[in-house]
């Protein structure tokens, strides 16, 4: 006869291990491919002032303008720019990261 309470910890781990495997598999296929399609042209305009803010250490574009929009997600992908990551992958790891959808 088992103890009471080997039971119930034998299926809260089969509980967590099939939780912990549905998370994996969501993040998974949420990531995967992120930096194979093209740039739509917001993304263009943040990942070009990211390469110009390491450049000159702001956002601006040789025009004479700056780039203000989407300065902390700005700021957040210019290490892994920085630290020579796809910019597709790093940009849109970022915005990932971050969704709230």
């Amino acid at each position: 006869m088992e103890p009471p309470g080997v039971r119930t910890s034998s299926r809260l781990l089969t509980v967590y291990a099939v939780l912990g495997f549905v998370v994996f598999a969501g993040v998974y296929f949420r990531i995967e491919g992120l930096e194979k399609p093209p740039f739509a042209v917001d993304e263009f305009y943040i990942t070009t002032a990211v390469q110009n803010t390491l450049k000159y250490g702001l956002p601006r574009f040789p025009c004479g303008g700056y780039y203000e929009r989407g300065i902390l997600v700005q700021n957040m992908a210019a290490p892994f720019f920085a630290a020579g990551v796809s910019e597709e992958f790093s940009f849109r790891f970022i915005t990932v990261l971050f969704s709230h959808e």
